[in-house]
């Protein structure tokens, strides 16, 4: 019998400690396909010309990504959080090689 309020009262913290993760904003980290995704739709399409390692912003690890931009003649870099999958910024990199 105890066993088993062991079990239910572990069950509980289990789904109760869930819970709170989903409410404090806990998320799964993006990782580099999803971020090429995000930043394409960033630029409104495209192509990704070159993807690298962006570094650290802030102690968050970035993916870099030069998009050549659908419809256009020119080349965008991307920088997404690959923590949230936040777009960080998006800036003019010249012209389509």
């Amino acid at each position: 019998m105890q066993g088993n309020r062991i079990v239910s009262t572990m069950a509980a913290l289990m789904a109760s400690a869930g819970a709170v993760a989903v409410l404090s904003g806990f998320a799964r980290p993006v990782d580099q396909s999803q971020a090429k995704t995000i930043a394409i739709k960033a630029c409104g399409g495209g192509t990704v010309k070159a993807e690298r390692d962006g570094g650290m912003r802030n102690g968050d690890k970035v993916y870099t990504f030069d998009v050549n931009v659908a419809n256009k003649s020119f080349v965008e870099k991307v920088n997404v959080d690959a923590n949230t999958g936040k777009v960080l910024d998006v800036t003019y990199d010249g012209q389509q090689a």
